[in-house]
């Protein structure tokens, strides 16, 4: 059945077994939504605080390393569709395009 769906669930032969996760695509577009969510809920949010602040929202951590990034800022260079990482002063802020 999963087989059948190969955009969203990758199936990972381990001895004996299978593993299925989300592809990378299906993974930024939950993490595109959530940030969304975060961004409606904190008024100011910067880079240095995007990983706690997610951590209190959604109770787990945020790892790069499963979206095949190697750090949180690359990981949120890859939601430019949503988001701005604006320079200030000394730290980043998140700022959603649509926003005013």
């Amino acid at each position: 059945m999963f087989e059948a769906i190969p955009d969203i669930v990758t199936i990972d032969e381990i001895p004996n077994d299978k593993r299925l996760s989300l592809t990378i695509k299906e993974k930024i577009a939950i993490l595109t939504r959530q940030t969304e969510e975060l961004m409606e809920e904190n008024a100011e949010l910067t880079l240095l605080d995007f990983a706690d602040v997610y951590m209190q929202r959604f109770k787990r951590r945020l790892e790069p390393s499963l979206f095949e990034e190697p750090s949180i800022r690359c990981l949120l260079d890859r939601l430019n569709s949503i988001l701005l990482l604006e320079p200030c002063i000394s730290k980043f802020l998140l700022d959603l395009h649509n926003s005013t």
